[in-house]
Order: C-alpha cells, then sequence, then structure tokens
C-alpha cells in the first residue's frame, strides 16, 4: 500500500526534477555550440583557399569549419561567441 506522498512519490519528483535540469544544462551547451562560428570573411577566405588547393570535402555549408581536420579555431573572442582560425 503507498502511502500519498510517500517516499516513491518523492523519488519520483526527484526524477523529474533531475531530468529537467540534464535537459536545461544540455540545451544551454547545444545553444552555446551554434553560436560559437566563424565570421562569413573567414569562411570565403577559408573556402577560397580549399579552391586552390584544390581541397576536397571542405564544404562549409554543410560543416562547421572550425571542427573540420586541418583548421584549428579559438572561440574565446566577444565573451565566447566568435571563433576565428588560429592554425591550419
Amino acid at each position: 500500500m503507498e502511502v500519498i506522498g510517500g517516499s516513491s512519490s518523492i523519488h519520483h519528483r526527484l526524477l523529474n526534477l533531475y531530468v529537467c535540469a540534464v535537459l536545461l544544462i544540455g540545451y544551454s551547451f547545444f545553444d552555446l555550440a551554434l553560436s560559437q562560428r566563424l565570421p562569413d570573411v573567414e569562411v570565403e577566405a577559408l573556402t577560397e583557399i580549399a579552391k586552390t588547393l584544390g581541397k576536397q570535402g571542405w564544404d562549409f555549408a554543410k560543416l562547421d569549419p572550425c571542427a573540420t581536420k586541418g583548421i584549428n579555431c579559438s572561440c574565446t573572442f566577444s565573451g565566447n561567441t566568435v571563433c576565428h582560425v588560429i592554425e591550419m
């Protein structure tokens, strides 16, 4: 027999609170990751470099340039919302 407001009810509420907290934190990191990006002028420069070198697979319309092998970025500019290429 379960008592209303008993321990299983408390566990259920704690589990719901935990799930909500995890989702909220996860969304915050996802949103932050989406907001960190290269300025358009740097993406255009990378695209031109790729064309000049005949580099295949650098389609920055589909790929995040900062997640591309061979390109290193720093996303510490403007309150961690802007990235810049720092090494190729």
